[in-house]
């Protein structure tokens, strides 16, 4: 099995490269801060308006995201699985 990368990781990667303080963007996102941050850890599923927003906000395309969130998502449903197993 290979080892996804949450959102998250990427997103803070991009941010310290640009020079962006990973709060000072959270409050850029039109959403609540716990709902961005389940979002980018893989906790829920990202949506299209937050990968949208992410586009807007990084020049970074939504369908990046989506598949990202959607990779990790399944991976982690499959790691637990065989963990349960």
């Amino acid at each position: 099995m290979t080892v996804q990368v949450a959102p998250i990781e990427i997103l803070r990667e991009e941010l310290d490269e640009r020079g962006i303080a990973f709060d000072e963007f959270l409050s850029l996102l039109s959403r609540p801060r716990s709902r961005s941050l389940a979002m980018l850890k893989g906790e829920s599923p990202l949506t299209a308006s937050m990968a949208t927003d992410l586009e807007r906000l990084l020049g970074v395309s939504a369908m990046f995201w989506l598949r990202l969130g959607r990779r990790y998502r399944a991976w982690a449903v499959e790691r637990a699985a065989s963990e349960e197993g």
